[in-house]
């Protein structure tokens, strides 16, 4: 039986300083060095999930941006990226606007991966979310909106105040697939505005047709993972989960930094790719 093993990473996979253990790498390699399927789904970009999945060599196709983009992390080819169309992006901006929003607008331009903003009504949000990317290559600040919204658009993120984000989130979510959630790591507030088709969910099952895998097996951490732990055949939340993920779990495996992930796989993947 041909299986495929996806987790998230922030939370569940990576430990609370934001990166994978030597020995959750250790681990995992060896098994995928033995054939063992593992790839993960992200709401990171490649570029930062690279970065803190240091060390990890996946076989398969990653899922990043929410479900966004299906990529190869070892040749950044793209497989499948889900992109607004204009006139949605265009809606989507004015809507953020008329909110007092300032968003933070990943996109496609000349092939490279950007994220752009306005740096001239940066608010407290964006500010932080710069400095926390220095040297990033993707880092495109703009100086109007015709500028803002150049480029293959696929993503749309905003910081700021829960009752600002859920009022806008109540207003978009039947339109777009959005996720309103705390940050993993502090408690700042993100609204994440993507195509509607586009879900981890969505993305896993797409992977799992083009590779032809029998079964699907979830690891998670968060109400975020919920579909994706619907559509799996078997699915573990670590013990650090929301309540909600572990109620609908297979079962509940180790926390994110005592290593879960990669220590459940260690004692049962061969046997669950044998069935």
């Amino acid at each position: 039986m041909k299986t495929l093993f996806v987790s998230d990473l922030d939370g569940t996979l990576l430990q609370n300083n934001s990166r994978i253990s030597k020995k959750s790498c250790e681990i995992l390699n060896r098994l995928i060095n033995h054939g063992v399927f593992f790839s993960y789904a992200t709401a990171r970009g490649l570029a930062t999930a690279l970065k803190v999945t240091e060390g990890l060599y996946c076989n398969v196709p990653v899922i990043t941006k929410n479900g966004v983009v299906i990529v190869r992390p070892d040749t950044n080819e793209i497989v499948s990226k889900n992109l607004f169309l204009k006139e949605e992006a265009e809606a989507i901006y004015h809507t953020l606007c008329d909110e007092k929003l300032d968003p933070i607008v990943y996109s496609y331009q000349n092939g490279m991966e950007k994220f752009s903003y306005n740096m001239n009504t940066q608010s407290e949000g964006i500010q932080w979310f710069v400095s926390s990317h220095q040297q990033d290559t993707r880092d495109n600040p703009v100086s109007d909106n015709e500028e803002l919204l150049r480029g293959e658009i696929f993503y749309f993120s905003c910081i700021g105040t829960k009752e600002l984000l859920e009022k806008t989130y109540q207003k978009m979510q039947n339109k777009y697939q959005c996720i309103f959630s705390k940050d993993t790591y502090n408690d700042r507030m993100w609204l994440e505005i993507m195509p509607k088709c586009a879900t981890k969910a969505s993305a896993i099952l797409q992977l799992k047709e083009m590779m032809q895998f029998d079964t699907i097996i979830a690891f998670g951490d968060g109400v975020n993972d919920i579909p994706m732990f619907e559509i799996a055949d078997e699915c573990f939340a670590v013990e650090n989960a929301d309540a909600q993920l572990k109620k609908i779990a297979t079962g509940i495996i180790g926390t994110n930094q005592s290593d879960g992930v990669a220590n459940w796989m260690e004692k049962n993947a061969k046997s669950k790719c044998s069935k």
